[in-house]
């Protein structure tokens, strides 16, 4: 699993984005930001908008998440 500070730098840095512009668009503090990328956790209501600024398809991918499922065959 993916540690959620490191996916956060990963994918901010994908988009040539600082923390500062990440930070303005989820509408917190850069220094609140700045705490997540150091381990932090945010409040779980900033999930959704961290998603949809770095552009991810869900948050279990900010997160680390993997859901995947092993063929399943019906008899």
């Amino acid at each position: 699993m993916l540690n959620f500070s490191i996916a956060l730098i990963r994918n901010r840095q994908k988009l040539n984005l600082t923390q500062e512009q990440i930070s303005t668009r989820i509408g917190v503090p850069q220094s609140t930001y700045q705490e997540w990328e150091k381990g932090r956790s945010p409040k779980i209501d900033y999930l959704p908008k961290l998603k949809e600024v770095l552009g991810l398809k869900s948050v279990d991918e900010l997160l680390g998440i993997d859901i995947s499922y092993p063929n399943i065959q019906s008899s």
